[in-house]
């Protein structure tokens, strides 16, 4: 393949190219100043677009629901800190908000192929630097697989691509795959796959097998060639990831091995401990403790161990945010050699809806996010493909909090239907 297809280089589209790497990248402040300057490229023709995806009733109604209970919170028990954790958290949710509108105005606005040549270049470039941090982890270590060496499980740590981490760049990775999946791009589709597997992100490349076999082997679309070829890719990925890292796979057998014996894996128990604080009461069941206040990014910065630039007269930590997952993931549990991978973290979106906006919180999330964009894209099953594996992944983190995650799914959603609407608008020319 020539270089000139991998790289459309007349057809990206800059400003939504510079909007996309400094908002996904690693440095957390440098995220910010992607809105101003994409409003600064834009300052003159900028409305809001809201045709594809319907994404931006969810944010409206998690801003308008979570402002009114912590408004009610505050004029009951006013403080502070707790003032300041609601104003920073309705901030992330209102730029979750603006962000979901600059995805659809610049879907709404450019060609197809800008899109799509841009959101390509986006995934090569991230392909690029992963292959390039696996290099350095070659020649720092002196081996072809640096997996083998005194790192281990962790050499896939380096491998963060773009993003703050190796798991962001896993999941932004398996939704690379299914983007040049669905085009038959099939070169950058396996790079993609690639990086996946260095990543070595268990939790995440698990979901992602199993999602992904279980999709195309009972999609009644995919012909018998071609689950044939996928049982094929799926020997060749197993082979090739036992060979790369067979530590990872024996600590995968090991968090398995302990929900056995009964020696629980502390994202289990966070998830026990949800369960029965929203079981404690009538209130707390349909409302949740209020933002910030039980499992959410924002209580453990609010907390003060999380991140060092939070202020520290401002550190707050709610009694049900200490008595829970507080006691999972702090500076003193940290300190136990080999007990703070994925399986023990206690971050999940389910656990921040459920703790913090209770039942009517999490209904807000699967109506109006998963069951109408399921809903919108019954002719599109990649897109369905898409939220299958977003919903799952939703157990490993705070996503929303991130701006890498969402936004990427975000922009290949609104591209798909986009596509989607303008094959009807030609079929409809041409009939």
């Amino acid at each position: 393949m020539k270089l000139s297809t991998l790289i459309d280089s007349k057809n990206i589209n800059w400003p939504l190219y510079f909007y996309l790497l400094i908002l996904t990248q690693s440095i957390f402040f440098i995220k910010f100043f992607a809105f101003p300057l994409f409003f600064l490229f834009h300052f003159t023709d900028f409305k809001i677009v809201r045709k594809y995806g319907i994404q931006y009733k969810f944010y409206i109604a998690i801003i308008t629901y979570a402002a009114l209970f912590c408004l009610l919170y505050l004029l009951k028990d006013f403080n502070l800190q707790y003032l300041i954790v609601v104003l920073l958290g309705l901030f992330v949710w209102l730029l979750c908000l603006i962000n979901n509108f600059i995805v659809n105005y610049s879907v709404h606005k450019l060609q197809l192929k800008k899109l799509y040549a841009t959101i390509q270049f986006y995934f090569l470039l991230n392909i690029v630097l992963s292959f390039f941090q696996f290099l350095l982890l070659i020649a720092e270590n002196k081996t072809i697989n640096p997996f083998s060496t005194a790192l281990g499980t962790s050499a896939g740590d380096f491998i963060k691509g773009y993003f703050a981490n190796s798991s962001i760049n896993m999941i932004v990775s398996s939704f690379a795959f299914v983007f040049f999946y669905a085009r038959k791009n099939y070169l950058l589709a396996i790079l993609s796959l690639m990086v996946l597997i260095l990543t070595t992100y268990m939790s995440g490349v698990l979901i992602f097998i199993v999602i992904f076999v279980l999709y195309f082997l009972l999609t009644s679309t995919t012909s018998l060639i071609q689950k044939i070829q996928l049982l094929i890719l799926g020997f060749i990925f197993s082979i090739s990831f036992y060979l790369l890292s067979k530590d990872n796979i024996d600590y995968a057998v090991r968090v398995g091995s302990t929900v056995v014996e009964e020696v629980k894996p502390r994202k289990q128990v966070s998830f026990e401990q949800t369960g029965e604080a929203i079981l404690s009461s009538t209130s707390v069941f349909f409302f949740g403790y209020g933002m910030g206040n039980f499992s959410s990014r924002l209580a453990f910065i609010a907390g003060g161990e999380y991140v060092s630039w939070y202020p520290t007269a401002l550190v707050r930590k709610s009694v049900e945010f200490y008595n829970n997952h507080f006691q999972l993931w702090n500076y003193e549990v940290l300190d136990v050699p080999f007990s703070d991978g994925t399986a023990n973290q206690p971050f999940s979106v389910f656990n921040q809806f459920l703790g913090e906006y209770g039942f009517i919180g999490t209904i807000i999330l699967l109506y109006f996010y998963f069951y109408s964009l399921f809903k919108q894209s019954k002719k599109y099953s990649f897109i369905r493909l898409l939220l299958v594996l977003l919903f799952f992944y939703m157990l490993l983190d705070y996503w929303f909090e991130f701006f890498s995650v969402i936004v990427v799914f975000e922009l290949i959603v609104a591209y798909w239907l986009k596509e989607a609407s303008e094959k009807i608008k030609h079929k409809q020319i041409v009939a």
